[in-house]
């Protein structure tokens, strides 16, 4: 279901992303320089995070934590973000915080997370 969701939100907002194996959808819009982190690496990034019907749910600027340490949307699809690179990740339910939902996230819904990687290490 999130798949098809994904995929729809996709074509209506006309996106050039590109789909993980995990099922996580990324999107680069500005291109960085340099190495990318992985999945264990501390990331400083700006992000700001939306529902599929475009309420903001939440974000922050120079936001550092470890991707180990994460949902596994942020686990999976940061590592496509090198320094000073800008885009979208597009995520799961299943991914990110799931049948629970978390604060002002609803239970079961797909994540959509303008991010933008300040550093890494």
């Amino acid at each position: 279901k999130d798949r098809e969701k994904i995929l729809k939100y996709i074509e209506e907002h006309d996106l050039d992303a590109q789909e993980l194996e995990s099922g996580v959808f990324y999107l680069i819009e500005k291109a960085g320089s340099g190495s990318f982190p992985v999945e264990t690496s501390t990331v400083e990034i700006n992000y700001t995070g939306f529902l599929l019907d475009g309420e903001e749910f939440g974000g922050g600027q120079g936001q550092k934590f470890n991707l180990s340490a994460t949902i596994l949307g942020f686990k999976y699809g940061i590592p496509m973000f090198n320094r000073g690179s800008k885009g979208k990740l597009l995520i799961p339910s299943g991914l990110g915080y799931g049948v629970y939902g978390n604060y002002t996230i609803p239970p079961n819904a797909v994540l959509i997370y303008d991010i933008e990687m300040i550093d890494f290490y």
